[in-house]
């Protein structure tokens, strides 16, 4: 998915808001004006998550290359793995399991800090209640379902920390073998190698993109990932950055996320905020 104005701006807009709560204000002036720079040489083949990256890092490494995000991946995370006996609760006894383990699934991808600029963990509770009752074409679901479970072997994309607890719900479920991607370097709440343990999914093959674009930039991904992905069957890719920077993925592959701006609105033809499950590259 390319990149837009209307993106530039979203993504300009969000890390003038981090500049302001991570660097001293005696920056602010050198590091804005460096971010313009990095802004007005845009390359507009590429996509949101690939310009999100060079204004990220470099706010980053300007606050001394620490884990900003590190507490809010910590308390995203705790919050996740105590509500899921709830979500565990609300799928056993829903009509259709697999339907509210998907919608479940999506439902976490709320938990994103890049977005979600403004975040607060309180009130991801009640958002993740109500996606039970939110609309998921039952016929698509059906159909991921049977594909789900006629694969041997699964990529797993993930997302944001929080998020990723809930990925669990689906992951469990696959019968074959399954490699999970992360992140190469942090960034945001994103998910990295070193989160996987207190997310829960310690146990599983893992490889990471080799890279912090908060999605997968094919051209950047590190040779092994790539592999690893190419390898599988079929590729889950969790979240909006995934989404937009895998649009020309050529392998099956399923999107589960939530439709949290403008852009991806109009490229899918779906409202703002609801729930997307979108297949490509599947046999009729």
């Amino acid at each position: 998915m390319k990149i837009s104005s209307e993106c530039v701006s979203c993504v300009i807009s969000s890390c003038f808001d981090l500049m302001a709560k991570q660097l001293p204000e005696k920056l602010h002036k050198t590091a804005a004006a460096e971010m313009l720079k990095i802004a007005s040489s845009q390359d507009w083949q590429e996509s949101p998550p690939e310009f999100a990256r060079k204004l990220y890092t470099f706010l980053r490494d300007s606050g001394g290359k620490a884990d900003s995000f590190a507490e809010a991946k910590k308390q995203s995370t705790l919050l996740a793995l105590e509500l899921m006996p709830r979500m565990r609760n609300i799928i056993a006894q829903a009509d259709y399991e697999f339907a509210a383990v998907v919608k479940a699934v999506i439902g976490g991808n709320i938990i994103d800090c890049g977005i979600n600029r403004d975040m607060e963990l309180d009130s991801v509770i009640p958002q993740l209640k109500d996606v039970f009752d939110m609309f998921l074409d039952e016929k698509l679901i059906r159909s991921f379902e049977e594909r789900f479970f006629q694969a041997g072997t699964l990529f797993y994309m993930l997302d944001n920390c929080g998020e990723a607890v809930f990925d669990r719900l689906l992951i469990e479920r696959f019968p074959g073998k399954v490699i999970l991607g992360v992140r190469g370097d942090f960034i945001l709440n994103d998910i990295t190698r070193h989160e996987l343990e207190d997310s829960g999914l310690g146990g599983y093959e893992f490889v990471d993109t080799g890279d912090a674009t908060p999605g997968v930039a094919l051209k950047r991904a590190k040779k092994e990932f790539l592999e690893a992905m190419q390898s599988c069957d079929m590729v889950i890719a969790k979240g909006q950055g995934n989404f937009e920077t895998l649009d020309l993925y050529c392998r099956p592959i399923v999107h589960l996320l939530r439709v949290k701006c403008p852009a991806v609105a109009r490229t899918l033809n779906m409202p703002r905020h609801s729930l997307a499950l979108v297949m490509r590259n599947f046999q009729q």
